[in-house]
């Protein structure tokens, strides 16, 4: 038995379902934020390799800060299309790089040129 107005329901749900956005990936926000870090990492090896004494220190772990100014626009992005795993995985590589670029400091600091063995 169909109920009364069952085509009407049927016209209803004949609509096509609105596209699903896709979240992105994590693991591809790393990536991607790993080689940004590597392009700042090496820009900042250069400096380095160009200045001398403390400076030399301080350019070296500077990628730490550099990096920020490529990714701070990628992460606006991928957040505006809707990524908001994409755009977490960059923070989360961002952070890591700044980790890193404290430790490259402090090791560089207590061991670099200047201090005494």
């Amino acid at each position: 038995m169909i109920p009364e107005g069952f085509e009407e329901n049927e016209r209803l749900g004949s609509f096509p379902e609105p596209p699903r956005r896709d979240p992105g990936r994590f693991m591809e926000g790393c990536g991607i934020g790993c080689l940004v870090q590597l392009g700042a990492l090496l820009l900042a090896i250069a400096g380095a390799y160009l200045a001398t004494g403390r400076a030399s220190v301080f350019l070296a772990s500077s990628f730490a800060v550099t990096q920020w100014f490529a990714l701070i626009p990628m992460i606006r992005k991928e957040n505006s299309k809707g990524r908001g795993q994409t755009a977490g995985g960059l923070i989360a590589s961002g952070i890591g790089g700044v980790i890193v670029g404290s430790i490259v400091l402090l090791v560089g600091s207590a061991c670099g040129p200047g201090t005494r063995n």
